[in-house]
């Protein structure tokens, strides 16, 4: 369900805007739904950079006893 509202932007801003887009608010929406996608995307990679940092040194020996293991005759 959409809702109006109100956002305040710069005369000039608007305008490029109006230029380029025949419906501002659906280009308004898709930006913001793409920069909150992008958002979460980093929150997720940093989640997972800390998961593996407090891991690293284990998957890091698993690799090695790996890589041994497929040399091994």
């Amino acid at each position: 369900m959409k809702v109006k509202t109100s956002i305040t932007l710069e005369r000039e801003l608007l305008e490029a805007i109006d230029e380029r887009y025949p419906n501002r608010s659906e280009f308004i929406e898709r930006l913001i739904r793409k920069e909150l996608w992008e958002e979460r995307k980093r929150e997720w990679e940093a989640r997972d950079a800390e998961l593996y940092a407090g891991h690293a040194q284990e998957l890091n020996t698993q690799a090695l006893e790996s890589l041994e293991d497929q040399t091994e005759p």
